[in-house]
């Protein structure tokens, strides 16, 4: 799941250490693929640290890496990446890169957010832009490969850019898998600004909505993540 949905289902308004905790796990793996954050990590962290707040703030990851071990092994996550890929060869999108459907995928999950609660984005930004990363980072130097200005520094762009927002439009939602592609196959994948395209990824939401919304109606994920707040101990 991506930011926007960690952040919807588990954000505690009292709590913004939890709440920020939900998504750093993306956050780290947007900074460096390298950095591996793991349940034993932090345990140890956890039991290493007297701060109640930071303690929040591992809870709030751990429940991050509960959530996804639980979505992509779903039935809805399987479901739907194999309707994704026929919707593409139904719409003529050729030579879509496997790994991008399930980007895609979460992708419309946050879309489907946005439509429903147009200002979600913007809380999650505002609670990052009150949180104190640079004293969070000192948590982390026992991370191999972390980078504690990096880390700051990635952190303070993600609150002050607009990414999230794009996700209502199909025609943003391709420049986005540009950048990703342009990441890790090191080209663009799709024509920008292709209206025929963008019709075609409008049509592909279209058809997957209602499992999006039948998906967030279950509430399916509660039977499988430990939402205990001392889960540690």
């Amino acid at each position: 799941m991506n930011f926007l949905t960690h952040y919807y289902l588990h954000r505690k308004k009292d709590d913004n250490h939890f709440t920020v905790g939900l998504t750093l796990p993306d956050l780290f793996s947007f900074i460096s693929r390298k950095i591996r954050i793991s349940h034993v990590l932090l345990e140890k962290i956890y039991n290493f640290n007297e701060d109640q707040n930071q303690k929040s703030l591992i809870c709030g990851m751990s429940l991050h890496l509960q959530l996804d071990k639980w979505f992509h092994k779903s039935t809805f996550f399987y479901e739907n990446v194999i309707i994704l890929n026929d919707e593409c060869i139904k719409n003529s999108i050729n030579d879509f890169p496997s790994f991008l459907y399930h980007v895609l995928l979460e992708i419309f999950i946050d879309r489907y957010l946005l439509k429903l609660y147009p200002s979600l984005a913007d809380e999650f930004y505002e609670s990052y832009k009150k949180f104190n990363f640079p004293e969070t980072a000192n948590l982390f130097t026992v991370v191999n490969e972390f980078n504690k200005d990096e880390f700051v520094d990635f952190a303070i762009r993600i609150s002050n850019s607009n990414f999230l927002r794009e996700y209502v439009d199909c025609g943003l939602i391709i420049s986005i898998l540009n950048r990703i592609g342009t990441r890790i196959v090191k080209k663009e994948l799709f024509p920008e600004n292709d209206i025929s395209l963008i019709n075609s990824f409008n049509n592909i939401y279209d058809k997957i909505e209602v499992n999006i919304k039948n998906f967030f109606d279950k509430e399916e994920w509660n039977d499988h993540i430990n939402l205990n707040p001392n889960l540690f101990n």
